[in-house]
């Protein structure tokens, strides 16, 4: 990791510990020994704060996640916005992200990693996002994988951008946004070669974007 990677990414994990350290404290002052389920889903919806790394901060304090209250929190986020789709708008949400929002969790590595190896589970292409099987060099699409560490656009922070890579590929992504909690999306471009459903490929995020 450079030194530029190892700056971006200890700014990045500070934000979300000063947040978690807060909510430890109020907690333990409290004289409660679990964490609510409502604070673990805000911290992971608003800050992208991972369950995964909140889990082991708890047990160092003696606590415990309230992560059946987290789970029905996020069942309840995911039925407002397939609720907020009924009406006038619904008809521009097409089914194939609907259908995703009901099937997929994607784990956001954002504050443990800045580059990893993950499975493209979905590519959607066009404005009404059509699913597709694979992203031809020289086009544009979105991309859904099984875990990310591109942090998406929340609480006034721009997505992250960097490199989709892979033998014989190249795809640069140019935005990460969360629609809704557990989906995350990935919007490249194929630089070189063909971008598949299936393929695993190395997401690497851009540290120099923003110094």
């Amino acid at each position: 990791m450079t030194l530029a990677e190892e700056e971006r990414f200890g700014h990045t994990l500070r934000v979300g510990l000063r947040l978690v350290d807060s909510l430890v404290a109020e907690v333990k002052a409290g004289g409660r020994a679990t964490i609510p389920g409502a604070e673990i889903f805000r911290l992971y919806d608003t800050y992208g704060f991972p369950v995964d790394l909140l889990r082991d901060i708890a047990a160092d304090n003696r606590l415990v996640l309230d992560e059946s209250g987290f789970e029905q929190a996020m069942a309840e986020q995911r039925t407002r916005a397939r609720e907020s789709w009924v009406g006038s708008g619904e008809a521009e949400i097409p089914a194939s992200l609907k259908d995703l929002t009901g099937s997929v969790k994607v784990e956001g590595l954002w504050y443990t990693a800045l580059a990893l190896e993950a499975r493209v589970i979905a590519v959607l292409v066009g404005e009404d996002r059509q699913s597709a099987d694979v992203l031809a060099e020289g086009t544009t699409g979105e991309v859904v994988l099984e875990r990310t560490p591109f942090y998406p656009e929340a609480g006034g922070q721009v997505g992250d951008t960097g490199t989709l890579s892979a033998e014989g590929l190249l795809a640069e992504v140019e935005g990460t946004e969360r629609p809704v909690p557990g989906l995350v999306l990935h919007r490249v471009r194929v630089k070189r070669g063909a971008l598949r459903k299936g393929q695993t490929v190395r997401a690497s995020v851009d540290v120099s974007v923003g110094e």
